[in-house]
C-alpha cells in the first residue's frame, strides 16, 4: 500500500517546504544559487564584502574591466543574476535612486557603490554615500523585509572593496 498526498496543492506545498529546509541546512558552497542566497540572507556585511572581494580577485589582471562605478555595479549585478537572484539597478524613490538592490530570504539589501582612486578618497566617499543613503531614504519602500543598507567603496589601486559601512 502506497500513501500519498490527498491533492496537488498539498503535494506542491510539501515540496516547497522540503526544498526550503534542504536549502537552509544544506549550505553547499559549490552551489552558487544556495551560496549567494544564503550569504545575503544570513551573513553580516563584512563576510559578504569578503566574498565579493574573492570574486573580484578572480578577474584577469591584464584586461581588468572595472574602471568606474558603473562597471563595478555591472560585475556585481552579473554575479547576483548568475546566482539566481533578481537584483534591481538604480531603484527610484522620491528623493533619488539607489545603485543596487536585491532580496534574499527575509532581507532586502540596498547597496550604494562608489569608486575610489586611493585609500584617503575611499573613506571620504564611504561617509558621503552613507549620508546619501539615509538622507534620500533608499530602500524604505520595502518595509515587509528587514532592510539592510550598505555602502561599498571599490578601490582602483587595490582592485577590491576597501571601505564599507552598514547604514
Amino acid at each position: 500500500m502506497l500513501i500519498g498526498y490527498p491533492n496537488q496543492e498539498l503535494y506542491l506545498s510539501m515540496g516547497r517546504l522540503y526544498a526550503d529546509e534542504l536549502l537552509r541546512r544544506g549550505q553547499d558552497v559549490n552551489d552558487p544559487l544556495a551560496f549567494w542566497t544564503l550569504s545575503l540572507a544570513e551573513e553580516n556585511l563584512e563576510t559578504i564584502v569578503r566574498r565579493f572581494n574573492a570574486v573580484m580577485n578572480m578577474i584577469d589582471y591584464q584586461r581588468y574591466p572595472i574602471s568606474d562605478e558603473a562597471s563595478c555595479r555591472s560585475h556585481l549585478l552579473m554575479l547576483l543574476i548568475g546566482a539566481g537572484l533578481v537584483p534591481r539597478v538604480e531603484t527610484h524613490c522620491a528623493l533619488g535612486r539607489s545603485d543596487l538592490e536585491v532580496d534574499a530570504g527575509n532581507r532586502h539589501w540596498v547597496f550604494e557603490l562608489k569608486y575610489a582612486q586611493n585609500a584617503q578618497q575611499a573613506q571620504k566617499l564611504a561617509s558621503h554615500a552613507a549620508f546619501q543613503m539615509t538622507s534620500r531614504n533608499y530602500g524604505v519602500a520595502f518595509r515587509q523585509k528587514e532592510i539592510l543598507r550598505a555602502v561599498l567603496v571599490f578601490s582602483s589601486k587595490d582592485r577590491q572593496f576597501t571601505a564599507w559601512k552598514q547604514v
